[in-house]
């Protein structure tokens, strides 16, 4: 099994990759805060290219105020099946 070139997971995403919405606004409703995000499809395919599609995988669990926490796993060791979660 090929090593993982950690350094390919902290790459710049391509601008395309990034996607926008309008966060808050003011009162007037004539300005607004932009927020830049990354969908989580970008993520899965630069996980895939970079780890493989096998070593990776995901878990959702709900966090406060209603939202979701999403944990990410990396087989870093698979001869002891050595995993790693942020």
């Amino acid at each position: 099994m090929t090593a993982i070139d950690y350094s390919k997971l902290s790459e710049p995403f391509a601008a395309n990759e990034i996607e926008w919405r309008a966060g808050s606004t003011t009162k007037d409703g004539k300005r607004c805060t932009l927020l830049a995000y990354l969908t989580a499809r970008a993520v899965m395919d630069r996980l895939d290219e970079v780890v493989g599609p096998a070593r990776w995988c995901d878990s959702y669990e709900q966090g406060p105020g209603g939202g979701l926490l999403c944990t990410i796993s990396i087989q870093v060791d698979p001869e002891q099946d050595r995993w790693v979660a942020k």
